[in-house]
């Protein structure tokens, strides 16, 4: 991950944060706080709480401080799956 200029002290102090408190919710909420999105939040896990990029997506998608954005994907991960499964229309036409 290499954050703009303007984000460098914010991952800075989120690393500081993880350094005093070992606690992934304070790093994801200090991160959420400031704007920085769940996927860099992802990233800054991987990289400065030393967990795998996979442990990191569980970790973050479990947070409290990302609860508010599972219902969404729940919807959206819902929603490609029924397409996907949807049955092609049977009038006989073909492509």
């Amino acid at each position: 991950m290499t954050p703009s200029s303007d984000s460098d002290s914010d991952y800075d102090y989120a690393s500081k944060v993880w350094d005093e408190t070992h606690n992934y919710d304070a790093v994801l909420r200090y991160l959420r706080d400031r704007g920085v999105s769940k996927l860099d939040s992802i990233k800054a896990l991987h990289e400065f709480c030393g967990v795998s990029l996979g442990d990191a997506k569980r970790i973050a998608a479990r947070s409290a401080v990302w609860q508010d954005t599972l219902a969404e994907l729940e919807k959206l991960h819902n929603t490609v799956i029924k397409g996907a499964t949807a049955k092609e229309p049977t009038d006989g036409r073909s492509c």
